[in-house]
């Protein structure tokens, strides 16, 4: 279900990686385009997130950082 409320940064991702390291998890995402989310080992844990598993994603503009290529 797409979450509620204002975000407009909001996409369907499948799981593929989590990296525990620490107190915080990297989380690999595949979508529309390919996310890396650094969280707390609780936001993981929590919802048990596992991987392959669906899910929403949503960024506040200035939390993320985009890292582009040239297709030239």
């Amino acid at each position: 279900m797409r979450p509620h409320g204002s975000p407009r940064n909001t996409w369907p991702v499948t799981v593929n990686v989590i990296l525990l390291i620490g107190q915080t998890a990297r989380v690999s995402l595949a979508g529309p385009f390919a996310l890396l989310a650094e969280v707390t080992t609780g936001a993981v844990a929590e919802p048990r997130l596992g991987v392959v598993q669906e899910l929403w994603a949503t960024v506040k503009p200035p939390r993320f950082v985009s890292i582009g290529h040239d297709d030239d």
